[in-house]
């Protein structure tokens, strides 16, 4: 029998022995709510011993249940010792259709162990009435009372193309309180908050309504096939108040009797509508003719340019006010960039947000003698209407002021200068030394050895700055990964402060940005196109799977978190705050470019 042979029989048995060593772990899987109704949620809980690690266990998929990570805490162990303890990991289960579903057993590994779940049958049965539970009323069908209708203009977008959207409430009685809203938010579809209420009253087959109009928008960060899902509406039903002057109530129709037998005996009564869910197709944008100028701004927009001087000279500063306004999507831009920036540097610019408008503070300072004329701010977007890429150039409006001196005004200096000097005849002095007092040798002051040895430390640390500001010119992708650690290291630092502070929105944000800034400064790209599906493309080649997954996972739960309150817990946001932490030093030690170090 060959060597070969031989080795792979060793093998095979050796990872049969390991395979049959690993310990077999029991871990429980309950669900609060085991039947539902399509679109609605539920929240499922796996516990896992401490001895299984952070890592978020991946769900299989399931047809027609959506199955979300939301967050993980540690737990005491249930009639164990406080040391010992349980990671918690929840998830967000939400059918799409009815029907009995099977949840698990699943079966997670970590190291050498398995770890397995008991099964959950799930139930989603179709809901007649969405009614708060009270006394039910005499009268069950509300179709034609109540309703909502969500209007969405067009359902073929773009990527970080706005879409608005108009929530309509349609309801023949006029005395509602407390009316919110809530949605389950998309990984890929990021909507607006539902505000700026409009009224509107409306005669419809021989009843009157009120039309309660709400305003959103949303737009998509990656392409393909998503829906927006239903939106919630609660509010809360009041019985009449006559006027203060003991005036009988405003009514809208005469349904009193229909409402009273509704509300019952109680003042108020809670009601919860939802509407339909809408399919949305996101197209890609066109990769050709795109300008190299083109930073994410899909709509349609103005582009002004101001300076805070009108002249500049070398090594001085002014300081552009770039401003945007228009139609289109505000948070998915970057600021306008300089067509030639050659001997330019520009400063990380102040952003200004407005309802309809963004502004650009940009600090740009002269850096060579040798620039004769200031370069062209472009400014680029997709119209999606046009289906094609516009360019908005504009002149900075500063002139470069000729420093140097006139040949004659050099001639006049130089006459004064070469004036014949003054010749004075100084008595001798004479002491008791001599002619002169007696002085010390030059290397016996300080000064001496101070100017002879300046030159030996300044020359060679010139030198070595030098070879290394040309090393970094020459090895970009290093010198992204230096920029991209040090940026990570104060952006988390932020975070920490944010996080202190209780601001839950700014702390998402940042870590939002630390992420992709980083993973845009380590692949050279702009870091307003890093998406899911870019780490896909450009990071799991370096990366690998596990860690690429880690990443968009921190993806993932950014997104919930900035439009849910699933992520105000301090607990969560610190431990996602060292997760980015461990992926930023474990990412360091990967190589992305041929040219790293």
């Amino acid at each position: 029998m060959g060597k070969s042979v031989k080795f792979i029989i060793l093998a095979i048995l050796l990872v049969t022995g390991y395979t049959a060593l690993a310990e077999e772990v029991p871990c429980r899987m309950r669900i609060d709510r085991e039947k539902v109704s399509p679109g609605k949620q539920a929240q499922l809980e796996i516990e896992l011993p401490k001895s299984y690690g952070v890592i978020v266990p991946e769900m299989p998929i399931i047809k027609d249940i959506d199955i979300r990570f939301s967050r993980s805490y540690p737990k005491a162990a249930e009639g164990i010792t406080s040391d010992s303890q349980m990671m918690v990991f929840q998830y967000k289960v939400v059918p799409r259709t009815t029907g009995v579903f099977p949840i698990g057993p699943f079966r997670f590994q970590s190291g050498s162990d398995f770890y397995s779940t008991n099964q959950i049958m799930f139930v989603v049965e179709k809901e007649a009435l969405r009614i708060t539970p009270q006394q039910a009323p005499k009268s069950t069908d509300l179709k034609d009372h109540m309703y909502v209708l969500i209007d969405v203009p067009k359902t073929t977008v773009f990527i970080n193309e706005r879409v608005p959207v108009v929530l309509k409430l349609y309801t023949d009685w006029i005395d509602l309180e407390n009316v919110s809203f809530s949605q389950k938010q998309s990984e890929y579809l990021l909507v607006k908050e539902f505000k700026d209420k409009l009224v509107e009253v409306i005669d419809k087959d021989a009843t009157r309504f009120a039309v309660l109009k709400y305003t959103a928008s949303f737009y998509a960060v990656t392409a393909g096939m998503y829906t927006l899902e239903p939106v919630s509406v609660k509010f809360t039903i009041v019985m009449p108040r006559e006027g203060a002057d003991g005036s009988a109530p405003e009514l809208l129709n005469q349904n009193s009797p229909f409402y009273e037998s509704l509300i019952g005996a109680a003042y108020s009564r809670q009601m919860e509508l939802e509407s339909e869910q809408v399919n949305i197709t996101v197209m890609p944008l066109p990769v050709e003719d795109k300008p190299k100028s083109f930073r994410g701004a899909v709509g349609k927009f103005n582009f002004e340019l101001k300076a805070d001087k009108n002249s500049i000279k070398p090594m001085e500063t002014v300081i552009l006010t770039a401003t945007i306004s228009g139609e289109g999507n505000f948070d998915a831009m970057s600021a306008p960039v300089f067509g030639d920036p050659t001997g330019l540097k520009p400063s990380e610019p102040k952003i200004n947000r407005s309802r309809d408008s963004i502004s650009y503070d940009m600090p740009l300072t002269v850096q060579s003698k040798d620039i004769r004329s200031m370069p062209d701010l472009l400014f680029t977007y997709f119209d999606p209407s046009e289906k094609h890429y516009v360019t908005i150039t504009r002149q900075i409006p500063v002139k470069l002021e000729n420093i140097a001196l006139s040949v004659k005004a050099l001639s006049e200096d130089g006459l004064k200068a070469n004036k014949a000097p003054e010749i004075r005849i100084l008595p001798m002095k004479t002491t008791i030394d001599g002619p002169y007092p007696r002085q010390d040798p030059p290397y016996k002051g300080v000064s001496f050895w101070f100017f002879l040895i300046i030159p030996w430390v300044l020359i060679p640390s010139f030198i070595m700055f030098d070879r290394r500001r040309r090393y970094l010119d020459n090895h970009p992708s290093y010198a992204a990964f230096l920029r991209a650690s040090r940026t990570a290291d104060r952006s988390i630092r932020s975070a920490e402060r944010s996080l202190k502070d209780g601001d839950m929105n700014g702390f998402y944000l940042k870590v939002f940005k630390i992420m992709q800034e980083y993973i845009g400064e380590r692949v050279l790209i702009s870091s307003a196109g890093v998406t899911g599906q870019t780490v896909d493309e450009c990071v799991e080649p370096y990366v690998g799977k596990e860690m690429s997954s880690r990443i968009k996972q921190i993806f993932s739960e950014c997104y919930s978190a900035r439009y849910s309150a699933a992520g105000k817990d301090p607990a969560a946001m610190s431990l996602m705050l060292r997760n980015v932490g461990d992926v930023i030093s474990e990412m360091n030690n990967k190589e992305f470019a041929k040219d790293n170090i």
